[in-house]
């Protein structure tokens, strides 16, 4: 008996073809300059203006590769070191998994992907920080007509997201008994208008969030493009809208390649959830509106500069936020 299991074993592993794929990450240097300024109330009950000024140089590394098990199953993984300062990417050696991921893909335009993975469900970064990623099960369907691609995704997520502040895993979501969450969303993108919907059910907090969103964008001349997009909350009755507009010039694809962008965002304390908003707008708070502002221009395809800023102030309250960051980034 135990040799037929051997057997079946070592049948099962030849019918794999491990081959490694091409290694990709990134290294960044930042330089940040913010401001915060906020009321606050003394010992004899009068109030004063505080006024914080940091500077930051920070330096971040990640790297990251897949596997092709078979021709239709792949892994991936990336590690990050973090957006840390240089004393501590110095003396420490802390690495965090960001992603870790199995894809299987039923057809060319079908696949399932279980693990950490980028979030399919959300486009807008008024609900969530582009970076933070979700741990679970998702199915990716793309249905292609004449003239518009139609897209499906739905999953169920273990846990909120998987970032290094965080801690959560999809392994850590099965062993604390972390609820099962259904999301979803569904895209139809025409030549130059995109239109999507999305729901959302985050595990921290009583949040049920609807995100429509509307692009219009163009390729003709010179990519541009104006971007609508909001957030409502209806498991609360109050403080439970956003929004944002977002206007984009140009590109960063090669050597020579500009982009400049902005949008002005609103959004309410309940708007969202506050633990996977945007980290650099507003101090990663709701309760917000404001500014942002974009400058990026490519050296090399593999060689970005940006220069950034934020402005942004309380809807109710008095806390204000100003920052400004020059970095560099270099790709392999």
């Amino acid at each position: 008996m135990k040799k037929t299991i051997f057997a079946l074993i070592l049948i099962a592993i030849e019918s794999f073809s491990f081959e490694w794929g091409d290694w990709s990450g990134d290294v960044r240097f930042r330089y940040q300059l913010e401001n915060r300024v906020d009321k606050i109330t003394t010992e004899d009950e009068s109030e004063k203006t505080d006024s914080l000024w940091k500077n930051r140089y920070r330096m971040r590394v990640r790297f990251g590769s897949s596997v092709n098990i078979s021709e239709k199953m792949s892994l991936f993984f990336k590690v990050t070191t973090n957006d840390t300062t240089f004393s501590e990417f110095k003396y420490s050696s802390q690495i965090a998994t960001e992603r870790f991921n199995v894809q299987y893909s039923l057809t060319e335009k079908n696949r399932i992907i279980l693990g950490v993975f980028d979030n399919p469900f959300v486009k807008s970064t008024l609900v969530m920080d582009s970076w933070y990623g979700v741990s679970g099960f998702a199915t990716i369907n793309e249905i292609l007509f004449s003239n518009f691609l139609l897209e499906l995704k739905s999953g169920v997520l273990l846990s909120g997201s998987i970032s290094p502040e965080h801690k959560e895993s999809l392994f850590d979501g099965i062993k604390n008994d972390y609820p099962y969450l259904f999301v979803g969303r569904v895209d139809l993108i025409l030549k130059y208008i995109f239109f999507g919907v999305g729901y959302f059910h985050y595990t921290t907090g009583d949040f049920s969030i609807i995100n429509p969103t509307l692009s219009i964008t163009t390729t003709k001349w010179i990519p541009f493009g104006v971007i609508f997009d909001g957030s409502f909350n209806f498991s609360k009755e109050s403080n439970n809208k956003g929004g944002q507009v977002v206007i984009f010039f140009g590109e960063n694809k090669k050597g020579g390649d500009f982009l400049v962008s902005g949008y002005y965002r609103y959004i309410e304390l309940n708007g969202t959830n506050p633990i996977f908003t945007d980290s650099d707008f507003h101090d990663n708070k709701t309760n917000a509106s404001g500014f942002y502002i974009n400058l990026s221009y490519s050296i090399d395809k593999n060689w970005l500069i940006q220069g950034r800023g934020w402005i942004s102030e309380d809807i109710k309250g008095d806390f204000k936020n100003r920052n400004i960051s020059i970095q560099t980034t270099i790709s392999f």
